[in-house]
């Protein structure tokens, strides 16, 4: 129970009445709370009840409500999607004739510009046409003016020693066969010589006896004669001996002069074969060529020849020292600079030539390298095309190309397209 304290005052027995009024107030609260309390909670329990039913009573009206406009917008979206079907078959078939009639008239008017346009440069390719034709005919007839007076020089001029070349280099070719093909008639001839030289010294001993005996009798009749008549001993001819040069010198110098002969031809086989034997190829390239290699970038197309070989000492490699490119690959006068400086290492190489030397070119096929003209640039300084082979890189382990100019003159590039021309002169 709480308790409640006065404070002091002057009038006592006033305030009493009121401490017992205040007491009887507090002793009725404390007597109706556990009644306002079970008021309370039957209130709760009536609201909640009243809560479930509303809510049970709300939700079927709202699912009344729901269905309802659900059904009427149903029916309000097929009545909208029939009228709005219609209104775009309308639309779409409008647009489709409209769009066949434009179609028709840019038809005819891509036919009328087109029909202009081919027109038009129809004329400007005959016309171009006709002055290209003019000046090929032109550059055919100096091509051909200049193969003819090639041509006539060489006929006049080289063809002796041309033929001279190739038949020697014929002949070394085919040295070692031809070897094997003779040694049978060689030794066959040797027997046939031998033969024949002992039948002769066979008739020139048979003669020598005849001539001795005639001799011997000849000489006994002298004999008689001078112990008879007493004559000069002096006069006596001295017995005929067999000179040096008789059948038997020639037999010696017959065998003699085969033999050497048979010797050289064995020591040409064998010198031949040993150096077959001893001969490494890649490629194009063999370790008995006398190579000279120019423009190298960083030398791994010679390391390549010479780990092929096994050495070096017939390869003499080169870098070239490119500081002549002063435009774009495709620009005609950095094209003329190209041509001038493959052209005169053409003619410097063809000086150097052999007999049956060759110059080898590897440069790219496409568009602009090809308007180098490398051919016609070899034809101008004495050399012909004798073939074009397919370049690849990987032909050659360990080669890597390089683009030699400028910042970038170290790194590699795509070779692509690439042969590699095999000049000589005729």
């Amino acid at each position: 129970m709480p308790k409640f304290f006065n404070r002091p005052s002057t009038f006592n027995s006033a305030d009493s009445s009121s401490e017992a009024v205040i007491s009887s107030s507090l002793h009725s609260i404390e007597a109706a709370v556990p009644q306002i309390m079970q008021e309370k909670l039957m209130i709760m329990a009536m609201q909640k009840e009243e809560g479930r039913r509303l809510e049970t009573s709300l939700a079927q009206s709202m699912e009344k409500i729901v269905k309802a406009n659900r059904d009427a917008l149903w029916a309000r979206f097929q009545e909208e999607n029939v009228k709005n079907k219609k209104l775009l078959q309308d639309r779409v078939q409008q647009i489709m004739a409209m769009q066949k009639e434009e179609g028709r008239r840019l038809e005819t008017s891509l036919a009328q510009s087109m029909e202009k346009i081919v027109k038009a440069n129809g004329d400007a390719l005959w016309a171009r046409f006709q002055e290209e034709t003019v000046t090929n005919d032109k550059l055919l007839q100096v091509r051909v003016q200049q193969r003819i007076n090639l041509l006539a020089n060489f006929i006049n001029k080289d063809l002796p020693a041309t033929i001279e070349r190739i038949v020697k280099r014929e002949v070394a070719a085919v040295q070692i066969d031809v070897l094997r093909a003779i040694t049978p008639a060689i030794e066959k001839t040797i027997v046939s010589a031998i033969t024949e030289s002992f039948q002769d010294v066979i008739n020139s001993a048979s003669s020598i006896t005849h001539t001795l005996n005639g001799e011997l009798a000849e000489a006994q009749r002298k004999l008689i004669c001078l112990a008879v008549g007493g004559a000069n001993p002096s006069a006596i001819t001295p017995l005929v001996t067999q000179p040096s040069n008789g059948p038997l010198g020639k037999l010696h110098e017959k065998r003699r002069d085969v033999s050497t002969l048979y010797c050289l031809l064995v020591m040409l086989s064998e010198a031949e074969e040993k150096r077959a034997r001893e001969e490494k190829k890649i490629m194009h390239y063999s370790s008995n060529h006398n190579i000279l290699l120019v423009g190298e970038g960083d030398f791994s197309f010679a390391t390549c020849l010479a780990q092929a070989f096994g050495s070096a000492p017939n390869i003499v490699a080169t870098s070239l020292d490119s500081r002549g490119f002063f435009y774009k690959e495709d620009d005609l006068q950095q094209i003329r600079i190209h041509k001038e400086l493959v052209k005169g290492f053409l003619k410097s190489a063809s000086s150097m030539l052999s007999y049956n030397g060759q110059v080898h070119i590897t440069h790219k096929t496409n568009y602009p390298f090809s308007a180098w003209d490398i051919v016609g640039l070899a034809e101008e300084v004495g050399l012909y095309l004798l073939d074009e082979d397919n370049f690849k890189p990987w032909m050659y382990p360990g080669y890597v190309n390089k683009r030699g100019d400028g910042h970038r003159s170290d790194e590699s590039f795509l070779v692509g397209l690439c042969s590699t021309y095999k000049f000589t002169k005729l």
